[in-house]
């Protein structure tokens, strides 16, 4: 095998040996540091690195003059005056920024191709069009045209392979059979029987002049038994071109509702050099224009699943941004721009039938294939024009077509990975099982004199048992089956830890049909046995003299999947916790069936668990903090709970719920969910039993990846590759054998799957990187090179990051590294404590790791009540002020001091009442927090009988001041408040249903994150249209595989 290199956490391009060897990619990241507070004058020493004013190492010339071209200066030509950069040194120094000597990086300089233009503007502008256009002209071309007549239902061909309809003049269809649509755009759908194959069973699409219908050869063979290979996917290019010649294939684009699905059951697209077929999806491109995000989708459905008496729910749907925007499927999608839903009820065929049932239904199920092709279309000419009016660059359009076209190779390896996880899973929950048995066999002993009342896990469960009953007189005619009860009786024994071998021994003999009836033995264990056996009742007691909650475990006899132990016990039962006597903070776990799980708190303690509690009113006081969010949301993070009003619990304790990730108003099902494996390891979550519990817990931990993966990866199509649709370049490298089972995976991604446009795909884009604890996480490992070819893969160091401080230095002095957060992300380093995450460590006293989690949570949106409440999870020795003060200190260090804009009402009310505040506050209308406090204080004594006052009606707006990352809050703050937000360099529109007129304050911390996340997104748009620029000048034999958000390969 050719050596491979694989990054566990990036994607890849796969490119040639010989075009490796011919080509090197050079990443350069300029960190340097001068020693004085203003920088040397280097212009004329060409051989001098060049840095800009605030010490940041720049381009080299050579390079700098390439890529810029005719907007190149001699130097650095410095667009702040002397006035802004004494303001930025000022606000550098203050942080301990200011004067770091520089590390000197060597300057690199190689020949790039010629740009395509006057700049570096025209030039992406000229290679994605040179990408794009053909498609994009080729779209509004089919758009232009009148859709051909649709076949009726009874005219659709049950013939294997493609069938072509071509309406005539009069009304009739010219039918033949094709090898392939020959068009070059297409609205393509395909269907499957999710039952028994992911492999297509037919499919229709539809072109400019023509309908085409296909039939899989699996419809004629009345097998039921599909298998994934090539044979059973859907053609759409011609075959020896294909494999041949595959960049001269005809260019094709492929529409489809969520396309990516139907794009893994199209043939080509498994081969290992990519053609020239590009894929639309329109479910991406409602998302990206008016899709919901996360919160508003569910919002959306409780409103929709409300009754009458949900008045708060039902609400939901009469807001304004409800309207703006749609869930994703097709039929929610065609009545948002159609106005009428569709017909789904015949896709439960699909579901639950088989190739009989399609046989039997061939022609509806075609016409319904078809309606969901007619209708994909008419949302395409909706959604058409939309999308170019919200993404007018043709960079967004270029992008997404070649993020369409990932591709995963794999080898036989994948088999093996698969089977080792499986055999490995197996093991360890047999281990798990009977560890969980030997617990459930000693908590059987609390029967006794009723001591489970006085347990705090199982005082809740049925102990109630059932004894044996006997008939009063035998049963006529009965005839005792021995050998089924002798074979039940041997099982028994051999599992039984009672008895010793020598005693098993001549037990397992004296069980013996013919020993017993020989010797007619009294006081063997059968005889015994059948004395009685004829006095038993037809149906038997079910686990007799065992509680009740522990015959609910196990399989009745005659049940097929009967065996002797708890054969229903498993992690996910509700009897787990409570045998593992799990606890949250040291307080035993309970069950509320309206409730889900929580924990018991013993009155006596109750009060000072309180104290862990943020209510609103104090968080403003204690954080100094307006809460102006008016979501409706809860935060998340919470570690501990309010009680809830629960009734007859022993020693009236009180019930607090275990806090869900998506807030503390939904139920926890399980806590040993995937969601809860963080608390086992910070402890929060834990045993009070000996350490055979604790093993359980972490089988359950190590278990938890594949667990929660194993369907996903299982489900994955991965399509055999024969050796007669390798290339040239595969079979003839002399790493290559028949033996390594090349393959290939097509990943099921949504290009634009948030309304960031960001991919997701339920695998590959999620996927951890190796943990060695968790069975399975290897799984990005098992995609690997073919002969021949090499992964080159590449991340963006902190991207969002770095995108984010970008917006702060515009919104200074315009120069790369003016802003704290900034100059911290290109230039400071954890060596000299000089970086974001070291800093934060400092100032609240913690590592440098759990720095990384405030300092990102904190980005994301995260208030200080969040952030509180973090802290004081991992720190639960620090009373609460001490905590609040540490949280105060690090938002005045980070995001700065906020400062409110005062409303009309505040300034009458200073006017009136002449309380003091800054004189500042009174000049521009930017007030402290105190001094909103002091206003309010005086508008209530003087006013308050008139008029109750609260903070929002004194305040109409807010910014952060003297921060290391004010003016990046700021500045996102004021693109996501604007009227039309937009990204600044490809000028991508927000969805239509986060539009500012739409949500007004609401949603602020998630528009804030689609400024940073969907300019990631453009940069990543513009870093496939250049890789595809430069594999096209180099002529490289190489094609795109993956991109997982800031990693590319």
């Amino acid at each position: 095998m050719t050596g491979i290199c694989f990054r566990q956490s990036h994607c890849c391009r796969y490119i040639s040996k010989q075009a490796w060897n011919k080509c090197a990619v050079r990443l350069y990241s300029a960190s340097c540091r001068k020693k004085q507070n203003t920088f040397v004058d280097n212009t004329n020493n060409k051989n001098e690195p060049r840095y800009n004013p605030v010490g940041i190492q720049m381009l080299p010339e050579g390079l700098h003059r390439q890529i810029f071209k005719q907007s190149y200066v001699d130097g650095h030509l410095s667009l702040c005056q002397n006035d802004m950069l004494e303001e930025c040194i000022k606000h550098l120094s203050k942080f301990e920024l200011w004067g770091q000597e520089p590390e000197k990086l060597p300057d690199l300089n190689f020949k790039l191709p010629e740009i395509k233009g006057k700049n570096i503007n025209e030039h992406f502008e000229n290679i994605a069009k040179e990408q794009a256009s053909s498609y994009a002209l080729a779209l509004h071309s089919f758009l232009s045209s009148n859709l051909p007549k649709m076949p009726k239902k009874d005219t659709w061909v049950k013939k294997r392979g493609w069938t072509k309809y071509v309406s005539k003049e009069n009304g009739e269809f010219e039918i033949f059979s094709v090898d392939f649509p020959d068009s070059s755009v297409l609205v393509f759908d395909c269907e499957v029987l999710s039952s028994i194959s992911d492999v297509p069973i037919i499919a229709t699409a539809v072109s400019e002049d023509a309908w085409f219908s296909w039939t899989s050869q699996h419809l004629f063979d009345d097998k039921n038994d599909l298998g994934n290979n090539l044979d059973s996917l859907v053609p759409m290019e011609p075959r020896e071109l294909a494999i041949s010649d595959p960049k001269n294939t005809p260019k094709k684009l492929i529409v489809g509702h969520n396309v990516s699905y139907d794009r893994a059951r199209i043939k080509e697209q498994y081969y290992p050099q990519a053609t020239n077929v590009r894929f639309l999806d329109t479910m991406s491109m409602h998302i990206a224009i008016s899709g919901f995000n996360s919160q508003q989708r569910s919002m959306s459905l409780s409103g929709k699943s409300a009754t009458d008496q949900d008045e708060n729910k039902k609400t939901t749907l009469s807001q304004s941004w409800v309207q703006a925007g749609s869930l994703n499927n097709l039929s929610d999608v065609h009545k948002f721009y159609c106005g009428n839903s569709l017909e789904k009820s015949i896709r439960d065929t699909f579901v639950k039938g088989n190739l009989s049932d399609v046989q039997i239904q061939f022609n509806e199920l075609m016409a319904y294939c078809a309606s969901d092709v007619y209708a994909t279309y008419n949302v395409l000419r909706v959604l058409t024009p939309l999308f170019f009016e919200h993404f007018p660059h043709v960079v967004t359009f270029a992008g997404m077509l070649e993020m369409g076209s990932m591709y995963l190779p794999v080898n036989g390896n994948w088999n093996r990975y698969i089977r080792s996880c499986e055999d490995e899973y197996e093991g360890l929950t047999l281990e798990l099982k009977r560890h969980l048995q030997g617990l459930m066999n000693d908590a059987c002993h609390l029967i006794q004199n009723k001591n489970y009342e006085n347990d705090k896990w199982l005082w809740d469960v049925n102990w109630n048992t059932q004894n044996i009953k006997l008939l009063k007189s035998p049963r006529k005619n009965f005839q005792l089956e021995p050998e089924k009860h002798i074979r039940k009786l041997k099982t028994f024994l051999s599992n039984s830890t009672t008895y010793a071998l020598d005693e098993l021994s001549q037990l397992g003999k004296s069980c013996e049909p013919n020993y017993c009836y020989k010797h007619n033995n009294p006081n063997s264990i059968v005889n015994k046995l059948r004395i009685t056996a004829n006095r038993l009742p037809k149906v038997r007691t079910h686990m007799p003299g065992c509680p009740k909650w522990y015959s609910e475990l196990c399989f009745k006899e005659n049940d097929a999947e009967w065996s002797l132990d708890a054969s229903k016990l498993s992690t996910l039962t509700r009897m787990t916790p409570k045998l593992l006597r799990m606890t949250w903070l040291g307080y035993p776990l309970h069950y509320q069936e309206k409730l889900g799980w929580g924990y018991l708190v013993p009155q006596t303690e109750e009060k000072a668990l309180l104290s862990k509690l943020i209510d609103s009113d104090e968080a403003e006081n204690t954080l100094q903090e307006i809460n102006q969010n008016g979501n409706g949301f809860s935060e998340t993070g919470v570690i501990h709970t309010p009680a809830e009003n629960v009734q007859g619990l022993p020693n009236n304790d009180f019930f607090h719920k275990l806090p869900h990730k998506n807030g503390i108003e939904n139920n926890v099902g399980s806590p040993l969910s995937h969601d809860f494996i963080g608390h086992i390891e910070t402890g929060f979550l834990s045993s009070a039993d000996s350490a055979s519990a604790m093993r359980c817990l972490e089988i359950n931990k190590m278990c938890s990846y594949w667990r929660s993966s194993q369907n996903r990866i299982l489900s994955q199509m991965r399509i055999n590759l024969t050796e007669s649709v390798l290339p040239s370049s595969i079979t003839q490298d002399a790493s290559y054998n028949k033996e390594l089972d090349c393959g290939a995976i097509v990943p099921q991604a949504a290009v634009c799957g948030t309304v960031s446009r960001r991919a997701v795909e339920r695998t590959w884009l999620t996927a951890s990187n190796i943990q060695p604890d968790r069975i399975g996480s290897e799984l990005k490992c098992m995609v690997q090179a073919p002969p021949g070819f090499k992964f080159v893969g590449a991340d963006v160091d902190s991207e969002e990051l770095w995108i984010a401080s970008l917006f702060g230095d515009a919104s200074f002095i315009g120069e790369h590294g003016c802003t704290a957060l900034s100059w911290m992300t290109l230039r400071g380093n954890k060596r000299d404590g000089t970086d974001l995450h070291s800093k934060t460590a400092k100032t609240i006293g913690t590592s440098r790791n759990a720095a990384k989690v405030f300092n990102y949570a904190r980005m994301y949106g995260a208030g200080k009540q969040s952030l509180l409440r973090a802290y004081m999870q991992n720190n639960k020795n620090v009373p609460k002020d001490v905590a609040a003060k540490k949280i105060n200190d690090l938002y005045k260090m980070t995001k700065g001091q906020l400062k409110y804009k005062l409303s009309y009402d505040a300034l009458w009310f200073v006017k009136k009442t002449n309380v003091s505040i800054c004189p500042t506050a009174k000049r521009t209308g930017w007030a402290s927090y105190e001094d909103v406090a002091r206003i309010k204080a005086a508008a209530s004594e003087k006013f308050g009988q008139f008029k109750s006052v609260n903070n929002n009606d004194l305040i109409c707006g807010r910014k952060w001041d003297d921060g290391i990352e004010s003016h990046m809050f700021n500045k996102l703050e004021q693109v996501a408040t604007s009227k039309s937000p937009e990204t600044p360099v490809l000028k991508c529109k927000i969805t239509r249903s986060l539009l500012p007129s739409k949500v007004q304050s609401n949603f602020l911390p998630g528009r804030m994150n689609w400024v940073v996340q969907s300019s990631a997104v453009d940069y990543l748009h513009l870093l496939l249209v250049a890789m595809r620029w430069l594999i096209n000048e180099y002529k490289l034999n190489a094609r795109f595989l993956i991109s997982i958000h800031d990693e590319f390969c």
